[in-house]
């Protein structure tokens, strides 16, 4: 790090930084993918669905503390999407209303 710090051109300086700084997120930020089919709900992001994976493999090992814990955080994420969605939702036209609360009703349950 220190000869990032010596060399006088601050183009390549800046080059030596972003080097050694994609090396640090490559070794210790973790990459997850998610698959995200085009049949799950609208309210399912790909940080919910990885919430679930890990809740699942908790339960399957009997640490249902935890579980629940990612239960609730779900929960709470699930619940403030909804929120945000129908704060968009015009309520004067009851077409709307109804479509929106379908909407709601079918994606949590």
């Amino acid at each position: 790090m220190a000869y990032i710090l010596i060399d006088d051109d601050i183009n390549s300086a800046y080059a030596a930084l972003l080097c050694v700084l994609r090396w640090h997120i490559a070794q210790y930020l973790p990459i997850r993918q998610v698959v995200m089919g085009n049949r799950l709900p609208s309210h399912i992001t790909p940080l919910i669905k990885s919430l679930l994976r890990h809740r699942n493999k908790l339960q399957h090992k009997g640490k249902t503390a935890q579980a629940d814990s990612i239960t609730k955080k779900v929960r709470s994420l699930i619940q403030d999407f909804q929120s945000r969605r129908l704060a968009n939702v015009n309520c004067s036209n009851t077409h709307e209303l109804w479509k929106a609360g379908k909407n709601v009703s079918h994606s949590c349950g």
